[in-house]
């Protein structure tokens, strides 16, 4: 790949779903970029959780159907579709503890399912 090619990657990928880290202005960094960075660390682990679950629920749902009346391989199947399940519950509730916790406390405000939509004002 060419460096131009890998600086238009770079500048997708920093601007994209996986901005995690915040712009700071001249001033420098402050309260607000940090609770910017907490939110979109989250945000990003949410990303991957559903992404996991998705795998775990498919990988779940390969075990009943190919069990071929194996009762073994069905119980497998059910726990691993449950255990996602609960997984994704966790996080979530995670997510609305932290959110609703630095909405409360500070003046920052955001909606969790646009990445990056986290505002805080100083």
């Amino acid at each position: 790949m060419t460096s131009l090619k890998l600086r238009a990657v770079k500048g997708r990928i920093m601007q994209g779903a996986f901005a995690i880290v915040p712009a700071c202005p001249a001033a420098g960094c402050g309260k607000a970029e940090f609770l910017i960075l907490i939110k979109n660390l989250i945000d990003f682990g949410i990303k991957i959780s559903v992404i996991a679950v998705g795998f775990a629920v498919a990988y779940g749902g390969f075990l009943v159907l190919t069990s071929g009346g194996s009762e073994d391989k069905v119980s497998r199947g059910h726990q691993a579709i449950t255990a996602a399940v609960i997984g994704i519950t966790i996080v979530l509730s995670a997510w609305l503890i932290v959110n609703t916790l630095i909405e409360f406390f500070t003046n920052c405000t955001g909606q969790w399912n646009v990445f990056g939509n986290f505002k805080c004002s100083q």
